[in-house]
């Protein structure tokens, strides 16, 4: 379950936590980087250094190890120490009190699917104001215009899974991948072709077993193949994929 901003967040997880009681609550990482960017304005200076501090922090944010966080932290504060500040902030504000619910280390143990900003949520909200196009209106109306965006919005999700089916990039044209065409999306096709190709290729040179779990934890993609590897499998069966 995701949640954006730091106003009022204490009273919406608590709430989210009584109703969904066994839901994973998430922040939205787009606010975050938001927030932490004005206040690095505000109190980095010169501007020069904006880019370097912003790289640090998003380096913390995209650590996917646990064991390498506190590193990350501590290369913010070399590169941060002439504003202590700022690093106060972000230690006090986000990563004491909410590491595990935007650092990709921890949130990658749950399912989330690749949601990790609440952007789709507030996009879908203002395609419905669109359609509304005013704010006041009677009940009908509101229920006619949302019906209809829901319908329009089912069409295309529908069109887009027949086209992720069907249309796919040459590289899956091969033996490995036969079995999956037509039954498996392209995106998920993604997923496996990345960890698969860089560890046939260099089988040393690749976490399997962390790749793994990430992709059976954030996209339940339970098996996947990586019990056939270093080994180059000949072809890669629908049911590795799904079971």
């Amino acid at each position: 379950m995701g949640l954006d901003k730091l106003k009022g967040l204490f009273f919406r997880v608590d709430s989210c936590l009584k109703v969904f009681p066994e839901a994973y609550n998430l922040l939205c990482r787009f606010h975050i980087d938001k927030n932490v960017k004005a206040k690095c304005k505000m109190l980095v200076h010169p501007r020069e250094a904006w880019d370097q501090v912003m790289e640090v922090w998003g380096f913390i944010v995209g650590c996917d190890i646990v064991e390498a966080f506190e590193d990350r932290v501590n290369a913010l504060r070399v590169v941060c120490s002439p504003w202590l500040i700022f690093v106060d902030y972000v230690m006090d504000t986000w990563l004491h009190p909410h590491k595990e619910k935007f650092v990709k280390a921890w949130i990658d143990k749950v399912m989330h699917l690749g949601n990790t900003t609440s952007n789709k949520v507030e996009a879908t909200h203002w395609s419905l104001k669109r359609v509304l196009q005013k704010l006041m209106g009677d009940l009908c109306f509101c229920w006619d215009s949302i019906n209809k965006m829901i319908i329009l919005q089912y069409n295309a999700i529908k069109a887009s899974f027949q086209k992720s089916l069907h249309v796919v990039g040459h590289r899956f044209k091969v033996t490995a991948y036969k079995k999956l065409l037509g039954f498996v999306f392209k995106y998920v096709l993604n997923l496996i072709f990345l960890p698969c190709e860089t560890t046939f290729s260099s089988p040393r040179s690749y976490n399997n077993q962390h790749i793994s779990s990430i992709i059976r934890n954030t996209y339940q993609i339970q098996k996947l193949i990586f019990h056939y590897l270093p080994n180059h499998p000949t072809t890669i069966w629908l049911h590795d994929v799904h079971n």
